[in-house]
């Protein structure tokens, strides 16, 4: 395990309390540096092999929603006829009217993301 990662366990508190994300994701980093299998480096840190793999889980399905994306927008839109356009990595593209509220763009993404593009 290197320093860093160790060290950053180490500075999160111990306590029941406060044995979130932060922590358990410094735990999952550890152990995929440390070449051991999760039960062993678990044992090994005397942590739970249950808990550890239910954070893994929650932990993966929440950068799952994290999608990168490609934005194109106009510096300095001359009319309200200028799109924002947006590629996501699936081939799906995004296009917006400038004019859109970020709260109306915001309703238009999260519908999209609810259902599966076709080309």
């Amino acid at each position: 395990m290197n320093d860093l990662t160790q060290s950053s366990i180490k500075n999160i508190r111990t306590d029941k309390r406060s044995k979130g994300p932060e922590y358990w994701q410094a735990h999952i980093e550890a152990m995929k540096q440390s070449g051991l299998s999760k039960t062993a480096y678990c044992k090994q840190n005397n942590l739970s092999t249950v808990t550890f793999f239910k954070w893994e889980k929650k932990l993966a399905k929440a950068s799952a929603l994290f999608v990168p994306a490609k934005l194109e927008m106009p510096v300095s839109p001359t009319s309200s006829n200028e799109m924002i356009r947006i590629d996501l990595p699936n081939g799906c593209v995004i296009s917006l009217p400038v004019s859109c509220s970020p709260a109306e763009g915001l309703r238009w993404i999260e519908t999209l993301m609810r259902v599966s593009c076709s080309s």
